[in-house]
């Protein structure tokens, strides 16, 4: 339900709208007694939002020419008039009308304001009082424009006439649509009283006002449209004559309504007919609430917004659960699909497969005895047989007759590179075989790399000395160690100890224990040691090559 409050002069009417029907309308005075009415009347019903027209004699319209102007200039500007032209400076309206191009640029404004504001504030502050929220406070006469398309005025010049309450006729004129002027004719009812006589006089009084205010030319073609009741509609044709320049339109109210679609909306005066317009156009701009009247309205509309808001969120929220639902719906039927696939194809595969696991597992066998016979057919010839000859050959030699050797730490080992065991000294046996290894190795084209068989020794032995010839018996060690070094077995021949110094000037180096024994008795041998290696290739062609 829509409620538009109407303001007549010391009246107030409120009509309930529900869409195009007019289900009442409460009236109340202007004074102690209807201002308590008025408050009843707002303390029982919803606090629904209403809308307010004024429609008073004490309303002024004034036309200004300002100079031209923008942003805050052009606003101090307007300010300024409106305080200079009405007291209430807070229930005004302002409306551009035309702009003058020639020199000096003057901007011409309409100024629509209430002289007298002790007429609306009484009204207002109720309502504020009681929290309603006041959605605007329209002005009639300009209001009236937007009926001029119901009624067909397209004219360029039209003089609007209407009764809204038994002791004045609204009369407004308007120039291509725009209001340039607006006023309030009291009716006064004496005996003998005509209606349409008074409306036949203030037109004529109105058209001369408007040619002396050069508003409308002498061969301009005036357009008037009346709004009447039925039964006031004789008496007015009676009283109209038409004249060259001034045509007559009588709209019957009821005939209006119906135009309008209005139900229940009979009455002997226009109020009706202007609430709804006011309705219907509830989303123009208002011309005389300010920001302190629509707080109430604002705060409502703030509400429904986050309202709406939230609503959206709750439904934008309620989509993506729906999508995510669906996505999740849709993984576990892949998930089932894919788990049953993957179970058909486990099956399948152990029906098929299974045997073949079977039989490559006793492949795998077959693979280790095949790399085991590979590794005994490259270390069958390896034996500690082989570095004894090798030793006994060289040892037996009559001119190494005063060498002997008291120890021989031997070990097999295997390697890829013979360079790999010529650039290397190890410490021990031990840290030999195990940088070197057993497993197989294979080139980048994934062909496997024969190892070669090797093994290695650490000799350790002793000479007798000459104590006065100790140059000799270091070269026999020294053509001892050469004749090993050079023998066709032999890879690599590192010496770790030899403890004869050929330098003049020194006996005897060696181990601590040797050093200290020099001390008290003189020696008769020197120990020393070393480490060969010898490989499994028995051509000495080969073993050259090798090396």
């Amino acid at each position: 339900m829509k409620r538009i409050l109407f303001l007549k002069g010391e009246k107030l009417i409120s009509f309930h709208w529900n869409g195009k029907k007019l289900t009442g309308k409460v009236s109340f005075h202007a004074d102690t007694e209807g201002f308590k009415s008025f408050e009843l009347y707002l303390a029982c019903l919803p606090k629904f939002p209403i809308k307010f027209i004024v429609d008073v004699i004490e309303e002024d319209f004034r036309f200004e020419e300002i100079p031209h102007a923008f942003g805050s200039a052009k606003n101090a500007l307007i300010q300024r008039y409106k305080n200079r032209l009405f007291r209430d400076a807070e229930h005004t309206y302002v409306e551009f009308q035309q702009r003058n191009q020639k020199p000096p640029r003057k901007d011409l404004y309409l100024f629509a304001g209430i002289s007298n504001p002790e007429l609306l504030t009484p009204w207002i502050d109720k309502l504020l009082k009681w929290e309603v929220p006041i959605q605007g406070i329209w002005s009639l006469p300009i209001l009236s424009k937007y009926l001029l398309k119901t009624l067909k005025a397209n004219e360029t010049h039209v003089l609007l006439l209407s009764q809204q309450t038994t002791t004045s006729v609204r009369e407004s004129y308007f120039k291509n649509g725009r209001l340039k002027f607006s006023r309030l004719a009291p009716v006064k009812l004496d005996r003998g009283f005509n209606i349409g006589s008074m409306i036949a006089n203030e037109i004529i009084q109105t058209t001369f006002f408007l040619t002396n205010q050069k508003l409308l030319g002498y061969n301009d073609d005036l357009d008037v449209h009346i709004i009447c009741h039925s039964s006031h509609y004789d008496a007015i044709s009676s009283s109209i004559s038409f004249s060259d320049h001034v045509m007559f339109h009588i709209h019957k109210l009821d005939e209006l309504h119906k135009s309008l679609g209005l139900k229940n909306a009979d009455s002997l005066y226009a109020d009706s007919c202007f609430t709804w317009i006011c309705n219907k156009h509830s989303t123009t701009k208002d011309q005389y609430s300010n920001r302190q009247d629509r707080r109430y309205d604002a705060q409502r509309r703030l509400s429904f917004t986050l309202s709406a808001a939230s609503l959206f969120i709750f439904l934008v929220n309620i989509v993506v659960a729906q999508t995510f639902i669906s996505k999740a719906l849709a993984l576990k039927k892949s998930s089932t699909f894919l788990t049953a696939q993957t179970d058909y194809l486990t099956t399948a595969y152990d029906k098929q497969f299974l045997p073949i696991e079977q039989t490559l597992n006793k492949a795998h066998f077959i693979k280790t005895s095949i790399a085991l016979t590979r590794k005994l057919e490259h270390e069958q010839g390896l034996s500690p047989l082989d570095l004894m000859l090798t030793l006994s050959s060289v040892i037996s030699r009559p001119e190494f007759t005063g060498i002997h050797l008291n120890k021989v730490k031997w070990l097999r080992s295997t390697s890829t590179s013979v360079g790999q065991l010529n650039s290397s000294n190890f410490d021990d046996a031990e840290q030999l075989q195990q940088q070197q290894g057993d497993e197989e190795q294979y080139d980048d084209n994934g062909e496997l790399i024969e190892s070669i068989p090797l093994q290695t020794a650490i000799v350790s032995g002793w000479i007798s000395l000459d104590q006065n010839n100790y140059r000799k018996v270091y070269n026999q060690v020294q053509n001892f160690l050469t004749q090993l070094e050079n023998n066709p077995r032999t890879l690599n021949l590192d010496i770790i100890n030899l403890e004869i110094d050929p330098r003049p000037q020194s006996n005897l180096t060696g181990s601590n224990k040797s050093l200290e024994a020099s001390k008290e008795i003189r020696l008769s041998q020197a120990e020393f040691s070393f480490q060969l290696t010898l490989n499994n290739i028995r051509d000495v062609k080969t073993a050259q090559l090798a090396r």
